[in-house]
């Protein structure tokens, strides 16, 4: 490799890259000395290193034209300790189409939106800071490694076309839109990154592109912080998103995520985990806590399976179903208004299910949805029942407890719904153990009531109650069965459960233009 110097005092040197680049061919070996150099955009086609003599910041390359380096045609290139700023509106710090370019060790900075840009190209970003511009990639493959993308003035990484990448390490910090985009069939490896401050969504996977986000940290983006769409397909594992402006992770447009190990905490917006429009999401291990309204939400057709995860102290609904299925395991929810909300035909299928401390309900199923639980414990809401099957929905409970709520233990109401307690254990609840009114139907299998506020059984003469092999001693008072009809549309607290007129709140998309756009022009051009 034939060895080349550039430097601004040597009378023997070249005095700028260019020169160098155009008095030899072959592999070659550029030494550029301490300075602050301007150069015009230069085109490489062969095997070239250029390095600075000295360390980071001895030597500075600034460029208006477009850009500093282009490398094609199966050129291979190592930037080395260089700081390059390009000054053209409309142009890259660094391009690669066709070839191969590794960047050690270097800043780029660019005043477009982009300041590395690789098109069915290799490219290998380590050690290196990026500023201004982003880095997108088109039909590119390659490695990005303990670097930072930091206040980009659009997008901080773009992925498309079929990009394969591995991202290890890298901060992206104020991002102008998106921190990280992977998109139309791409598939990217997001591993110990963390994605600060961007000014819409941190991460976000779809068209039906594939990532992994392992051991991430997702901090205060101002939307979203992972989405996941348009049938794209995400892996996600010890991974923390915090303090998103809108929904902390949103599955959505048939998109599909599991989630192993997962925190998502402090949302904004209407949930911590969002699924919608045929969305399906897998939560496991994980947690989602202090969410200002919902904890986690599934509407719109979507599948949610939870399991061995926490939902805690939610401002809203811990989780709300609407239209949609759920299967929960081993999950424990703490605090928030409902508990569980199941409406608008939605199915829940839950095991070992623990609600605690909910302001109004621990379980409520409505809206001719249907719920099949099974050695769950709902205890001490606050201000309704524990367990509630109203507007024609069904509701097996098996095996658990309701215990602690402030009205009825259990509670089914309106013509068309029934509730099945089988093996349950009622006790200390502020009104009956169990009650059946306004045409419904309760059967009570092999049940202990005891010690609540009230008739261990209560019916109206207008529902039908079944008791077989059950024990209610101890309560308030005598059970009833034949109770005037009562008008639960006039008076729903006192007698019935609080009701709840609207769907869990709807997330809305990020509001950056960057959302729906084509991907940058400049990319693989």
């Amino acid at each position: 490799m034939r060895a080349l110097v550039v430097s601004q005092t040597s009378r023997r040197a070249f005095r700028n890259l260019v020169d160098a680049l155009n008095a030899a061919t072959g592999p070659l070996r550029i030494v550029v000395e301490p300075g602050h150099y301007r150069m015009p955009a230069c085109r490489v086609w062969g095997q070239v290193r250029i390095e600075a003599r000295d360390a980071l910041g001895s030597v500075t390359i600034d460029c208006g034209g477009e850009p500093n380096v282009r490398v094609e045609n199966g050129g291979s290139v190592v930037l080395h300790r260089l700081t390059l700023r390009n000054f053209h509106e409309q142009a890259p710090t660094v391009e690669v189409v066709g070839g191969e370019l590794t960047v050690e060790e270097c800043v780029l900075s660019s005043i477009s939106g982009t300041a590395v840009s690789a098109g069915g190209a290799q490219l290998f970003l380590r050690r290196s800071h990026v500023t201004g511009g982003g880095v997108a990639c088109s039909d590119a493959v390659g490695v990005i490694e303990s670097c930072t993308v930091a206040d980009t003035t659009a997008n901080a990484m773009d992925f498309y076309r079929g990009s394969r990448f591995t991202l290890a390490d890298v901060t992206v910090r104020q991002a102008g839109a998106f921190g990280v985009w992977v998109t139309s069939g791409s598939d990217a490896r997001i591993e110990r990154c963390r994605v600060e401050e961007a000014a819409t969504a941190g991460v976000v996977i779809d068209g039906r592109a594939t990532a992994a986000l392992l051991g991430t940290q997702v901090r205060a983006p101002g939307e979203a912080g992972v989405i996941v769409r348009n049938r794209a397909v995400v892996v996600m594992e010890d991974t923390t998103v915090s303090d998103a402006g809108n929904v902390g992770v949103w599955t959505t447009g048939g998109g599909q995520l599991t989630a192993r190990r997962v925190l998502v905490e402090r949302a904004q917006g209407p949930s911590g985990f969002h699924v919608t429009e045929k969305g399906t999401a897998t939560l496991e291990n994980g947690c989602v806590a202090a969410s200002k309204e919902c904890g986690i939400v599934a509407e719109d057709g979507a599948t949610v399976a939870v399991a061995h995860t926490d939902v805690l102290q939610p401002g809203g609904d811990a989780i709300a179903l609407h239209r949609s299925e759920a299967t929960l395991r081993d999950t424990r929810v703490r605090g928030g208004a409902y508990g569980v909300l199941l409406e608008a035909e939605s199915a829940l299928t839950a095991t070992r299910l623990s609600v605690a401390e909910p302001r109004v309900m621990g379980v409520s199923v409505a809206g001719s949805s249907s719920a099949r639980l099974a050695e769950c414990a709902l205890s001490g809401a606050t201000e309704g029942p524990g367990l509630a099957t109203l507007q024609a929905s069904t509701c097996s409970f098996t095996g658990g407890s309701i215990g602690g709520s402030g009205l009825q233990g259990a509670l089914t109401a309106n013509a068309g719904s029934s509730l099945t307690l089988a093996d349950a254990r009622l006790t200390g609840n502020g009104a009956s153990g169990a009650a059946c009114a306004d045409g419904a139907e309760l059967t009570l299998l092999d049940c202990v009531i005891t010690e609540n506020g009230g008739p261990g059984v209560g019916g109206t003469v207008d529902s039908t109650v079944t008791v077989e092999r059950t024990t209610s001693r101890d309560n308030a008072a005598e059970d009833a069965l034949h109770l005037p009809k009562l008008n639960l549309d006039e008076s729903p607290e006192p007698d019935g459960a609080p009701a709840r007129a609207t769907a869990p709140a709807r997330a809305t998309a990020p509001a950056a233009d960057a959302a729906d756009a084509a991907p940058p022009s400049h990319a693989g051009s």
